[in-house]
């Protein structure tokens, strides 16, 4: 679970970002931040000795320490948390959920488009679009 090596992922507040092994000794994963198509900032992140353990009481120990020590954006505390599928001070096992809540209200509402215009019209057509980077349109609600 959490964030895997190898996917793109577009988080409202995150940015578009792949997530790669580490590029600095000591850290267990790399985030490589997308803006326009090209790649603008490196993240390293996570104890490469360390296991992830959502919906654990050592997963909601770390989602509580961790909730306050900065904001959100992309940063590696935000990346940890995603990686430990935190919500508030707790960490839950279904990273699909928090990775993508406010993605799914868009959508259940009718408000997701794809680049060409077209609705997306299945909820799998909607995650295969945010888990590859590929671009789309949130229409505004009148």
């Amino acid at each position: 679970m959490g964030l895997a090596i190898g996917k793109t992922y577009t988080i409202k507040g995150v940015g578009t970002f792949k997530v790669q092994k580490a590029t600095a000794k000591g850290k267990a994963k790399s985030a490589v931040l997308i803006e326009n198509g090209k790649e603008t900032k490196r993240i390293n992140f996570g104890d490469p000795n360390m296991s992830n353990a959502p919906n654990t009481k050592r997963g909601d120990n770390y989602c509580s320490r961790s909730r306050s020590l900065n904001s959100h954006g992309f940063n590696a505390n935000t990346l940890s948390r995603l990686d430990w599928n935190c919500k508030g001070s707790k960490s839950t096992d279904d990273a699909q959920d928090s990775l993508f809540a406010d993605y799914r209200k868009t959508f259940d509402a009718g408000l997701m488009y794809d680049c060409a215009g077209g609705m997306v019209a299945s909820w799998d057509g909607a995650l295969s679009i945010l888990e590859s980077g590929e671009c789309f349109e949130i229409a505004h609600a009148d």
